[in-house]
């Protein structure tokens, strides 16, 4: 059944929240250093940033989504610019870019790395990978160009750090395959 609504969407992401846990966990294993802000763009049911506020107690935490707002939830569309005024050590963008229509993809990349500290987690449905309302798959290069065009650099020692805990720990095989992990130019 097609979902109708944003709600329709958020209560489908329930299923997805213990692997998001796991993932999240497993790449904060592989960081060299625990971050002490975090940025979730495209927050979706807020998983990730309920995980670093309430069970790791980092208190400098925030998202970014179109349909959910909360104290820490800036609501936006990722389509258009946002402004934030500042920067956080971690940033995540985790299989949102494929709904991000075509036209926008360089707003939305300019919108995350002007947000980077230090690192940028970014994950994207690759081409033919199945999905709900994927109108931008593309090849990780092209994101990768697009990051590294707005200043940041890709850290291939880093991805494959993550690929690898990734790769033994119970999470999903998509965010395995599409990570990418980028660094704040110095």
């Amino acid at each position: 059944m097609p979902l109708s609504t944003p709600a329709d969407w958020y209560d489908g992401l329930s299923e997805l929240r213990e692997g998001n846990r796991r993932a999240l966990y497993g790449l904060l294993a592989a960081l060299p250093e625990m971050p002490g802000s975090f940025l979730d763009i495209g927050s979706g049911a807020t998983v990730l940033v309920k995980i670093m506020s309430r069970l790791l107690g980092i208190n400098d935490v925030m998202g970014i989504d179109r349909y959910h707002a909360s104290p820490l939830i800036h609501p936006a569309d990722l389509a258009q610019p946002v402004e934030l005024g500042r920067r956080f050590e971690l940033v995540t963008c985790w299989e949102l870019a494929e709904h991000i229509p075509p036209a926008a993809a360089d707003i939305l990349c300019s919108t995350i790395a002007r947000h980077v500290g230090h690192w940028l987690v970014f994950t994207a449905a690759q081409p033919k990978q199945q999905g709900l309302q994927h109108v931008n798959c593309q090849p990780l290069e092209y994101w990768r160009e697009k990051f590294v065009g707005a200043g940041l650099e890709y850290s291939d020692a880093l991805t494959e750090k993550v690929r690898n805990v990734w790769d033994q720990i119970p999470a999903f095989e998509w965010l395995r395959q599409n990570v990418q992990v980028f660094e704040k130019e110095s």
